[in-house]
């Protein structure tokens, strides 16, 4: 409790993210291990019966892996994308057994490029869902130990490898990805619908390849030669072409059709000789989709080491105007998306998970496996409390390429199966009508025929996309071009390009330039001509410029910001192709872990900076700059405004999400603490809020803190800073009374837990205040209100109750992320933290404070007035007010002890000092102090800042024991607490919902009422025909926590009320004192039978009761 925090970081560093990713390590370790044993090591089993093959150890060392960048990308109006950079190169202790033969992995090595996908809404949490995923599949390499020995098993080593490819690209590379839904669907927003992007179409050919390596030579002495073919891979889809015997120049003129889900994704394209041992790897490309994608079909030729490879590509667009048409050169015509929401009604009793299988057009695609059965692994809370989970969600897209098949007399099947391959219920759509209705997508709840249970449905959105040739505007687009920059051209005249617009790229001096293509062998490139030195065009469109390959400039490029951005692709003269990650101290690192510094080229030296003059480049702290000019040596991948590097990436996220947070903080305002205020406000006065929006200036990240606090948790703190030109308009009393200025000043808190070893490792996220955040604000208008001191009291006062009922400790926003094993229930429960205690604080007295009554002229022989002081002690969420001494600047206070709930060591305990007038009170000073040194030192003079003097307190600590003896010894009828309950709701079950809208649990503990959040108890569900079905809630979920101070406990009734409106819909007493035993109780709770409830009703509490002794 009273461990040392660790010091704030800035943001321009990876080390605070790191720090996050060290503590999730272990976690992550034990769910790869998991992942190991129950899918891979039975695949492998099941592709070589006669072979038994055991994984004895899998254990990933101590070492975590390395976040080395991040990228901020906005996407679309309403969702943005982190992209991470992700190394681990460890020594990890892996054993297996092949046959009895025993085999050992001494390194593994993973890298990879992760993107988090946010979905953004303007009401808390800010992101309604997250997406996570690789665009590619990351690079996977590893060291066998022991290999020799099974050498009459040679596939062993590839059989491991496919299936591990396998099984990554089922979960997490494009079309898949994990879907986390952040906020509930009460308000008919289906965050998974939203989230889902249309794809491109990508019609790829592989032509031939010149030149291949031959690994066969000769066999008994007879010639031969390879005999090549080609896997040709994007996101999770691959497809091998035929082979060609004895060939060195083969042909292939292959023509497949590839989804396209990201503007990140890549074509890549590996030979191999068609051996009958294991297959001779001939040499690899890979294509930019950025390089490839286009208006009309390309043709492009790549290197593969030895020969190369050459490919025709041509790109198509999707849309819902019209029903589709089959093209005139064959290949698909439309693209079939299922999209699988949501299952009802699956029997649990003897099924442990179930997939959805949907069969269209002789092709079958199958989402992931659900659990149906949500067990929290032994030893957690909530164990003991298994939760059928007869309504899981899948959340996946299957895709379907629609050749040769004529969707209107089309049906989809959809079959949900359980972990046994035992069909559960069946149902079938036809196709056609879909293709008459507007958008050609309907959402649908289908019931299942042939079901194992009576009333199953199954929620899911059908959408049929037409093929069409791309347009200029759907071409990905990778950000905007930063710009001014500096191109030399090959005669070596500079210009600065000032703007790039509708495919023309503008110079300072007036000229214009679009691509050019020199088709003159073996003649230099026109002067501007955009082309490189192969002759291929390089694109120039509206938001990017790109080459043929890899995207890169064929001119000279200086950077002219103070800055090199980082990441960016650098191809050396030798053609090797590296990502430089940052660039620090005049060293430029790489992301294999090279690192670079300027130097001459010798011509021996694979990585040396030199121009093609042989003269030095220099590699300066923040910029890398040639003899003359400042121009690379090298092709580079033009980084762009949309992309934020390193210390600039958490700035854009902050400056993509302002919006939305203003969207949030406008509703809460408008929606809550405007009633509110006019509720408090006497005499009819009313207060409404018109206009608010926060400005365009967003609040300022001033540093990160990364704390472990326990095992499976780990807190992040962010100072944050907000000082915006905001535009807020009120109303009251008739004027119009303005907000010019708002100052927010606080430090937000996110505390990762519980972690878990399992996908998304992360249980739960909890949000909050340690102490209340600092707000002022500056109105205009206020002197035509006669009455706005009262209204600026109520208003502040409400605002600030807003947000410590909310977000201010013990108070906290809490956001569910995995719900599939453990309920939502158990896994809040677990999530929870009670309180460490109480903190007993006495304002005893005050010497040599400010005397703000003091008179001027004749007043002060009339009335020499002074202070008349009391303070307002503030700790967490809860403030407390004590007795007014009238005319002393040195008072003795005697209604002056309050307790304060602490949650954490470092709540500060703030005491502001007033002087009582009859206007407003004038401000005497502040003095303040953490808790953990109230709790060291509990009798202290402390300074009071800004009026002067010193205040005198006395703390006593009460720290919270649950022990059975610590329970024995609560006393009964004292004055002060001497016991402190908390009371976490968890889930309403089988409670009424037709005929009320919302509810919300009102808890009573003796004459203390509390109550939760209200929660729908009816969502509407979208359908086809019927936009006014809605679907009833029976089972909601409210999962918030409350704490009581208790000065008794025996015959006091904690009592939980069920509310809609003014009616108790149902209602459950339990008597405190059945706690002492055990000072815990997790359990489902039954409701009493009220008039308006059926029989049934229950209620999911945890129940915690503590002593408070010294």
């Amino acid at each position: 409790f009273f461990s040392t925090r660790s010091p704030f970081q800035k943001s321009d560093t990876m080390d605070w993210l790191n720090l996050i990713t060290d503590h999730m390590w272990p976690f992550i370790n034990e769910g790869l291990a998991h992942l190991i044993h129950t899918d891979i090591e039975p695949l492998i089993n099941a592709e070589v019966p006669l072979v038994p093959f055991r994984i004895t150890t899998f254990e990933l060392g101590s070492t975590p892996p390395r976040i080395e960048s991040v990228q901020t990308i906005p996407l679309t109006e309403d969702s943005v994308k982190l992209q991470a950079n992700i190394k681990y190169d460890g020594t990890p202790n892996i054993s297996m057994s092949v046959a009895g033969v025993p085999i050992g992995v001494k390194r593994l090595y993973f890298a990879g490029q992760i993107s988090i996908v946010l979905s953004l809404v303007p009401e808390l949490p800010i992101a309604g869902a997250v997406q996570v995923y690789f665009a590619n599949m990351p690079a996977i390499e590893w060291d066998f130990t022991g290999i020799a020995n099974v050498v009459e098993f040679p596939g062993i080593r590839q059989l491991i490898r496919r299936i591990v490819h396998e099984q990554l690209s089922a979960q997490l590379v494009l079309p898949n990805r994990l879907t986390v839904q952040l906020m509930d669907h009460s308000s008919g927003l289906d965050m998974f619908y939203q989230s889902y992007q249309k794809p491109l179409l990508l019609r790829l050919t592989v032509l031939e390849a010149t030149g291949i390596k031959n690994t066969d030579h000769r066999l008994f002495r007879i010639p031969d030669k390879s005999d090549p073919y080609a896997v040709v891979k994007l996101g999770s889809k691959q497809v091998t072409t035929a082979t060609i015997k004895n060939d060195l120049n083969p042909k292939w003129n292959e023509t497949h059709d590839f989804l396209v889900h990201s503007v990140e994704q890549s074509v890549r394209i590996e030979v191999y000789d068609d051996d009958m041992g294991g297959d001779d790897h001939l040499g690899t490309a890979v294509f930019s989709l950025l390089g490839i994608a286009d208006t009309t079909p390309q043709e492009f030729t790549a290197s593969l080491g030895v020969g190369t490879i050459r490919i025709r590509t041509e790109t198509f667009g999707l849309h819902v105007d019209s029903p589709p048409e089959p093209p005139e050169s064959g290949g698909t015509a439309a693209v079939l998306v299922v999209l699988v929401d949501q299952a009802f009604g699956l029997p649990t009793d003897s099924c442990k998970s179930a997939k959805v299988q949907a069969s269209f057009g002789g092709c079958t695609v199958s989402s992931r496996f659900v659990p149906l059965m949500q067990v929290p692994p032994a030893g957690e809370v909530g164990a003991a409390v298994p939760v059928a989970n007869p309504n899981p969600e899948w959340e996946q897209a299957l895709e379907f390429q629609c050749v040769d098949v004529d969707l209107s007399s089309a049906d989809v099947q959809l079959t949900v199966l359980d972990d046994k391959g035992k069909a559960l219920g069946v149902a079938t759509y036809p196709l056609g009508p879909l293709l008459d209705t507007e958008g050609m997508g309907v959402d649908e709840v289908l019931q299942l025929s042939d079901a194992a249970a009576d009333g199953m449905q199954l929620k899911v959105r059908f959408q049929v996309y037409a093929v069409h040739p791309v347009t200029q505007s759907e071409l990905p687009v990778d950000g905007e071009v930063t710009v001014p920059f500096e191109v030399t051209f090959a005669n070596g005249t500079c210009n600065n390009v000032v703007k790039v617009e509708g495919g023309i790229m503008h110079f300072d001096n007036g000229d214009q330039w679009t691509w050019y293509e020199d088709d003159v062998p073996g003649r230099s490139p026109v002067c501007g001509a955009w082309a490189d030195t192969d002759g291929n065009r390089v694109d120039v469109t509206t938001h990017r410029i790109v080459g043929p390959d890899n995207g890169w400039f064929p001119a000279r490029v200086r950077q002219l910001t103070p800055d090199c951005p980082t990441p960016f692709d650098v191809v050396f003269h030798n053609g090797y192709r590296a990502r430089a990650i940052s660039l620090r101290d005049g060293v430029l690192e790489f992301a294999n872990g090279d690192r670079w510094t300027g130097g001459p080229d010798d011509g021996s030296t694979i990585g040396a900076w030199s121009d093609t003059e042989g003269n030095a480049i220099q590699i300066s702290a923040t910029r890398v700059e040639g003899p003359e000019n400042g121009w690379f040596p090298a092709r580079i991948v033009q980084s762009t405004e949309g992309r934020i590097i390193s210390a600039e990436w958490l700035s854009k996220l902050t400056e993509v999400l302002w919006p939305y947070i203003g969207g949030a903080v406008r509703k809460i305002v408008v929606e809550d603490v405007a009633p509110m205020v006019t509720a408090e406000l006497p005499g009819g006065l009313t207060f409404s809020c018109s206009k608010c929006s926060l400005g365009d200036v967003p609040l300022e990240l001033a540093g990160f803190r990364v704390d472990p606090e326990t095992k499976d948790s780990v807190e992040l703190a962010v100072t944050i800073n907000y000082d915006g030109d905001c535009d807020v308009l009120f109303h009251t009393a008739g004027v119009d009374v303005g907000v010019s200025r708002v100052v927010f000043k606080g430090e937000v808190s996110f505390l990762l837990r519980p972690l878990i070893n399992r996908l998304p490792i992360v249980g739960a996220l909890q949000v909050y205040f340690c102490n209340p955040p600092e707000i002022n604000m500056d109105f205009t208008g206020i002197a035509d209100v006669l009455d706005w001191p009262l209204v600026s009291k109520v208003f502040r006062k409400v605002l600030g109750s807003q947000i410590q009922q909310y977000l201010v400790l013990p108070n906290r926003l809490t956001i569910l992320m995995e719900t599939d094993v453990m309920s939502k229930e158990a896994l809040y429960f677990k999530s929870y933290d009670p309180p460490e205690g109480v903190l007993r604080v006495t304002v005893v007295e005050a010497k040599g404070m400010k005397n703000s009554d003091s008179a001027s002229g004749m007043m002060k022989f009339l009335r020499p007035g002074t202070s008349d002081p009391y303070a307002l002690v503030r700790l967490g969420c809860k403030s407390f007010t004590t007795d007014t001494v009238r005319d002393t600047v040195d008072p003795v206070w005697t209604t002056s002890t309050a307790d304060f709930i602490v949650c954490d060591p470092f709540q500060m305990l703030t005491i502001d000092f007033y002087d009582n007038d009859v206007g407003p009170d004038d401000w005497l000073g502040r003095t303040e102090c953490t808790a953990a040194d109230l709790i060291k030192d509990g009798d202290k003079w402390l300074p009071i800042s800004e009026g002067g003097g010193d205040c005198h307190l006395q703390c006593l600590w009460l720290p919270r024991k649950q022990d059975p003896v610590a329970l024995a010894s609560i006393s009964e009828g004292e004055e002060q607490a001497t016991a402190l309950l908390s009371v976490l709701v968890g889930q309403g079950r089988n409670l009424p919902a037709e005929g009320y809208e919302k509810a919300f649990v009102r808890i009573i503990v003796g004459d203390q009422k509390q109550c939760t959040a209200t929660v729908p108890l009816t969502k509407p569900l979208p359908k086809s025909g019927d936009q006014g079905l809605v679907e009833l809630n029976y089972n909601p979920d409210w999962g918030q926590g409350f704490d009581f101070l208790l000065t008794s406990i025996q015959d006091v009734q904690l009592r939980c009320e069920v509310v809609s409106g003014s009616t108790i819909l149902a209602a459950l007493e339990y008597p405190v004192a059945g706690l002492l035993t055990e000072g815990c109780l997790t359990a489902v709770l039954p409701l009493d039978e009220e008039d308006h409830l059926g029989t049934g009703g229950s209620l999911g509490l945890q129940l915690m009761l503590g002593a408070l002794l010294p």
